[in-house]
């Protein structure tokens, strides 16, 4: 890039928004001119008075400057506001997207809830039950651990006997609660519960040879749920999803003995 004397001077004097960089640039300025005047003056007594000279405006200098500074205090902060009002701005606007996409976020996820709660409901369509599984699966990526989302997913997939989806979108979110060390959790209890509903209808649905393996399935999870919340058993004891076990002994017993933990 070509040298520009005229702009590196602008670019210079740019720089100068207050009193103390005034200061140091005249402070540099004077210096230069005292120490050019004793190298190349010969004659003594020009040099003397040359050093007087260059004292006298470094005194003229700092008159100024603490004149300025007194009586207008508020340029020394000029520079500063001006560097850090821009990060300020900044941060703000970034502030406020954030609030903006979170507030946005908020409102999907509390839209896609209600629409699979009236999804739900008898008079609800399947296309309104296929509206509802739309927006939770779009949901279900941002909210991995949320209890709502997986257990309306399931709820949805059951009305539609779509058992083997419900019971993987379920163990999907027991899983990372089990990653996570949250096991043993209310939201955890809730849906363990909801997965054994499932392999339970499931097993009215598969071949007699498979049935024994999807009510083992079922009996596992109420277990896990009913013992580490004791009142998973009140909904258990009259759950139609159930309906399939409901006179087996070891399903009574499950009730009895979560009777006596209570």
């Amino acid at each position: 890039m070509p040298y520009r004397p005229g702009e590196d001077i602008a670019a210079i004097l740019e720089k100068i928004r207050n009193p103390l960089v005034f200061y140091a640039l005249a402070l540099l300025s004077t210096e230069s001119l005292l120490y050019l005047g004793l190298i190349y003056i010969d004659d003594d007594n020009l040099k003397f008075y040359s050093v007087l000279l260059m004292g006298g405006l470094f005194l003229v200098v700092i008159g100024i400057v603490g004149y300025i500074t007194l009586t207008n205090p508020e340029h020394l902060y000029e520079t500063i506001v001006d560097r850090i009002k821009p990060v300020v701005i900044s941060a703000v606007q970034k502030e406020a997207a954030q609030i903006d996409e979170r507030s946005q976020e908020n409102t999907e996820y509390n839209s896609a809830i209600t629409i699979a709660a009236t999804a739900l409901l008898t008079e609800a369509t399947p296309l309104d039950r296929k509206d509802a599984t739309k927006r939770l699966l779009a949901l279900k990526p941002k909210y991995p651990a949320d209890r709502k989302i997986h257990i309306f997913l399931g709820r949805l997939y059951k009305k539609a006997e779509q058992y083997d989806v419900a019971i993987d979108v379920l163990s999907d979110f027991i899983r990372g609660k089990e990653q996570r060390g949250e096991a043993v959790e209310k939201d955890t209890t809730d849906v363990l519960y909801n997965r054994a509903c499932y392999f339970c209808l499931k097993s009215t649905k598969v071949h007699p040879e498979q049935r024994d393996r999807y009510k083992e399935l079922a009996y596992s999870d109420l277990e896990r749920s009913i013992q580490i919340s004791p009142e998973n058993k009140i909904d258990a004891a009259v759950d139609k999803d159930f309906e399939s076990i409901r006179n087996e002994s070891r399903f009574e017993n499950l009730i009895a003995v979560s009777n006596k933990v209570t």
